[in-house]
C-alpha cells in the first residue's frame, strides 16, 4: 500500500515536470505514459487544468503536485483504461 502511493505521488510530480517542460526523472518507468500526457503540454507556464499563469516553471510544478493530483492520476489511468 504504502508503496503504491509513493509510484503515484512519483508519477505525479514526474508529470507535472513533463507539463512544465522540464526534465523528468523517471522517464524510463513511466514511457508509456509520456506520449499521452504531451498533449497536455502547452507553452510550460500555465496549467493546462486551470489555465492559471505561473512566472516559473517550479511553481507550475509545484501547483499541479498541490492542486491537481487526482486531476493527473485520473487522466492517465483513464487514457490507459481506454487503450485497452
Amino acid at each position: 500500500m504504502v508503496a503504491l502511493i509513493y509510484e503515484r505521488e512519483k508519477l505525479v510530480h514526474s508529470v507535472a515536470r513533463l507539463i512544465a517542460g522540464l526534465e523528468t526523472f523517471y522517464y524510463r518507468k513511466y514511457k508509456k505514459f509520456y506520449k499521452r500526457i504531451e498533449r497536455l503540454f502547452v507553452d510550460g507556464k500555465s496549467c493546462p487544468f486551470c489555465s492559471r499563469i505561473f512566472k516559473k516553471k517550479s511553481g507550475l510544478v509545484t501547483h499541479i503536485v498541490r492542486y491537481h493530483y487526482d486531476d493527473v492520476i485520473d487522466f492517465v489511468f483513464s487514457d490507459t483504461d481506454r487503450e485497452q
